[in-house]
């Protein structure tokens, strides 16, 4: 709910989500330079920004792409995989990563069940040897189904496991393709290659991704200081955003270090910063920078819930909430530039949000902080902009999200 709330109120900031994350000193609002702007026509542009960027997509054009995955996903989805039935048993491939002494296979066990597979009654057996993993269907909607998972190569590297205490082999191939064809059709594809040299601490990699007329196309190369990422996204071949970040920190491709920073929810022990920058249909660009501390992580999907059924009142989880929305605006500082230039124009700023649901009597809700663009006048788009035609971009968006709903059921 809260990234929906997001959306709408800048389609364009979404993408720095999607980007690994210079910073800037300079935190006073530029004066407005869309031409013959005011406050208000600021707000418009952005407005428009968004709406111009969701008219780029269309469901329609990816119709073929969703009706099949729902097709596969009613017509195949209850079959058994290769292995799952050993799940129980605690053989299925996931639970292979942490047993001493073995080798394990980043592809959930893709040595071990290669092969051509093909639908029975309840689960996929496998009707041919091959390097590769395939699923086929012979079907009578599309004639033919296929889905092929191709890799090459491999980048080794020795992980140390906390629960058990042991070190063990993890195996990541140097490629990995993944095609899905319909009646000699490709509907989708993505390619990934990676290099990997744990002696050296580098990491670099690249991967293209294709469904119906969208495209994305994402690098990494990192070191233990530093990764840094591109992205850029295309509709029929117009690239409408693009984004370029840098992580920033310590021991960054070490294996043993990243594994117990996620066992122990200590991340800010392996990153300290990011900067990102990014484009929108060269209207707008997004620059920024965000400083990790332990309360960023803590506080940057929090939730406060309050009332009877739980431990704090309703003042006590929006004063917990209001010093999350301090912590995270202290270590954001993002701001929106118009027409490619690198005069601020607005800022992205966090809030706190509450959502009462009480009944009869009975008090429950929550607050959480969610993100805000605050103009120079000290408006955000959750109250001014809503009645400066926000609106109408807010009914696009759940218009643009219930076509696919709608071309999906």
């Amino acid at each position: 709910m809260k990234l929906f709330r997001f959306i709408p109120a800048l389609a364009a900031v979404a993408l720095v989500s999607l980007t690994s994350c210079g910073g800037d000193d300079n935190d006073e609002l530029g004066e407005p330079i869309v031409p013959g702007s005011s406050i208000e026509q600021q707000k418009q542009f952005v407005a428009e920004t968004a709406s111009e960027l969701m008219l780029k997509f269309n469901a329609e054009e990816q119709r073929e792409v969703i009706e099949l995955l729902n097709y596969i996903d009613r017509t195949y989805g209850y079959l058994i995989l290769p292995g799952q039935n050993e799940e129980e048993e605690g053989y299925y491939p996931y639970n292979k990563i942490g047993r001493s002494n073995e080798v394990i296979d980043i592809a959930t066990g893709y040595s071990e069940y290669t092969g051509i597979y093909e639908p029975s009654a309840t689960e996929w057996v496998k009707v041919a040897d091959s390097n590769d993993l395939i699923f086929r269907v012979n079907d009578v909607v599309y004639n033919r189904i296929e889905m092929t998972v191709t890799r090459s190569g491999s980048n080794t590297a020795n992980v140390y496991d906390p629960e058990s205490g042991d070190s063990f082999e993890v195996i990541v191939p140097r490629t990995v393709s993944a095609t899905l064809t319909a009646g000699g059709k490709t509907m989708f594809s993505q390619n990934l290659s990676t290099t990997f040299s744990q002696s050296a601490a580098t990491l670099t990699a690249t991967e293209t991704t294709k469904a119906a007329n969208i495209e994305i196309v994402s690098t990494v190369n990192g070191n233990n200081s530093s990764a840094s990422t591109t992205m850029a996204l295309k509709v029929n071949g117009e690239q409408i955003i693009s984004a370029n970040g840098t992580l920033n920190g310590r021991n960054l491709c070490d294996p043993d270090v990243i594994t117990n920073a996620v066992w122990n929810e200590t991340f800010e022990q392996l990153i300290s910063g990011c900067n990102v920058s990014g484009n929108v249909l060269n209207r707008m660009n997004v620059n920024g920078s965000i400083n990790f501390s332990r309360n960023f992580f803590q506080y940057v999907d929090s939730y406060y819930d309050y009332g009877e059924y739980y431990d704090m009142t309703r003042a006590e989880a929006a004063a917990a909430c209001n010093n999350a929305v301090t912590a995270l605006n202290n270590a954001f500082n993002f701001w929106l530039g118009f027409n490619n230039t690198a005069e601020k124009q607005a800022t992205v700023e966090f809030v706190s949000y509450c959502d009462d649901y009480g009944w009869d009597g009975h008090e429950a809700g929550y607050y959480t902080p969610v993100a805000t663009i605050k103009f120079a006048d000290g408006t955000t788009y959750t109250d001014e902009l809503l009645n400066t035609g926000f609106d109408s971009v807010v009914n696009q968006w759940e218009n643009l999200i219930n076509s696919y709903l709608n071309l999906w059921n």
